[in-house]
């Protein structure tokens, strides 16, 4: 007696072996192709296609195929083309008018994606110009920096050569004090000689 997973895995792959063969031949009956995958035999009425079947296979079509057994799969297998073939169904108003909706839709987003791009260039391209601009406020900032160190320097340079100077002119003063007093003293003496010789 096969265990349960070996009989589940076997059913699982004639499922598949079931729905890859319906979906073969709704192409080749209809002209388009459904993935094995989407396949129904309870068609909705969205589905571009139905099943035609005799009577004694009707209930073949009264559930979905995840929910057959494995009988089932080899009797769809079997009957395909034989007891039951595919047919084309013709798109109700409302459903072409849904799909034009869509299209709509399609085209709507598609223009709202092409804005949405053309903002992101636009906001990319200021990006890059702020970046550029602050590139240059940040080198122009160095600049002023240097300058400005330069010019403290500078500065101080002229307060060394200031005191300097002053040092200067103060003993320049002291010298010239010194000098006059020298003068007055000479001239006193001479104002004696003079006063003596004319006695």
């Amino acid at each position: 007696m096969a265990s349960p997973r070996k009989s589940n895995a076997e059913r699982a792959k004639l499922r598949t072996r079931c729905r890859e063969a319906l979906s073969k031949h709704i192409e080749r009956q209809l002209g388009f192709r459904v993935d094995p995958f989407k396949v129904r035999l309870i068609t909705g009425p969205d589905e571009p296609y139905q099943w035609s079947y005799l009577e004694e296979q009707a209930h073949l079509f009264q559930k979905h195929l995840s929910k057959h057994t494995m009988g089932a799969y080899v009797e769809l297998l079997d009957g395909i083309g034989k007891t039951f073939e595919a047919i084309a169904v013709k798109l109700d108003a409302s459903f072409t008018a849904r799909i034009e909706r869509l299209e709509h839709r399609c085209a709507a987003l598609e223009e709202d994606r092409l804005k949405l791009v053309e903002e992101s260039r636009r906001w990319e391209l200021q990006a890059t110009e702020i970046c550029r601009l602050k590139e240059s406020a940040e080198h122009k900032v160095v600049t002023i920096k240097a300058d400005l160190e330069s010019a403290q320097a500078v500065v101080q340079d002229l307060r060394q050569q200031l005191e300097t100077s002053s040092s200067i002119v103060e003993e320049s003063r002291k010298q010239r004090a010194g000098s006059v007093r020298d003068i007055d003293d000479v001239l006193r003496v001479l104002k004696s000689v003079r006063i003596g010789l004319c006695q």
